[in-house]
């Protein structure tokens, strides 16, 4: 679980979502939250976002997102599937013990400008 210092901006998401399989009740799911919960809503405007990821990392990696016109819900949780996918492709020796297909996100939170940090567990 990721949380820096300072004040929580706000809590973007919690729920349940694979990291990297879904299957297809899943999917269908997926698609409801994402069409019912700020489906079109940014998040923010900013064409940059860096999200921090720790789990289960043995040191936490913060990676930077590109997406011109901001940042939707369905983005930042698009973000945040590539970057597992990048970080056990590139550093599979920071990863502790677990399989990409075994990490759950249940949260993601922005902590000040355009920063965000998740939870996952597996």
């Amino acid at each position: 679980m990721c949380e820096k210092e300072g004040l929580l901006k706000m809590v973007v998401f919690e729920g349940s979502i694979h990291i990297d399989t879904l299957g297809n009740l899943e999917i269908k799911l997926y698609k409801r939250l994402l069409y019912h919960i700020q489906k079109y809503k940014k998040i923010t405007n900013s064409t940059t976002i860096e999200i921090e990821f720790d789990y289960p990392l043995e040191q936490p990696i913060t990676l930077e997102f590109i997406k011109d016109g901001g940042f939707r819900l369905k983005d930042i949780i698009s973000s945040v599937r590539s970057g597992y996918r990048k970080i056990y492709k590139v550093y599979p020796d920071s990863i502790a013990c677990h399989a990409i297909g075994d990490l759950v996100l249940v949260k993601i939170s922005e902590w000040g400008v355009d920063s965000f940090t998740i939870d996952v567990d597996s």
